[in-house]
């Protein structure tokens, strides 16, 4: 299919592969950003989503609070691409969700860093 990245919508993903399905997106299309906050020092951290449909995103941030109950999160654009946000507390919520007990495939070097919050 032609541009489908630009066109991707809903999925019908079962609910029970839904953390899974997530997984992977971050894994493949996503960022986990630790950083220093400029005024406290405190250390940061964004999970984020990106995609060149809105539409898709949409539908993954809608399912993020159907499933797993997280309601913060924003979508913006940039250089017609969207990201789908999440700051440090959902982020590691959602890492919870995503990593549980006993799960053995993930991108290793963006499961070392979520492990480091949610140890």
């Amino acid at each position: 299919m032609p541009a489908k990245s630009k066109i991707l919508s809903s999925l019908n993903i079962p609910a029970i592969y839904f953390q899974d399905f997530l997984r992977g997106c971050i894994d493949g299309d996503g960022t986990i950003h630790v950083f220093k906050h400029p005024e406290s020092q405190f250390k940061q951290l964004s999970l984020k989503l990106i995609s060149a449909s809105r539409s898709f995103l949409e539908w993954v941030y809608q399912n993020i609070k159907n499933h797993f109950h997280i309601e913060g999160g924003w979508i913006e654009e940039r250089n017609r691409a969207f990201t789908l946000n999440y700051g440090k507390s959902d982020s590691i919520k959602l890492f919870r969700f995503m990593y549980y007990n006993k799960v053995n495939s993930y991108l290793n070097r963006k499961y070392l860093i979520a492990k480091s919050f949610i140890d």
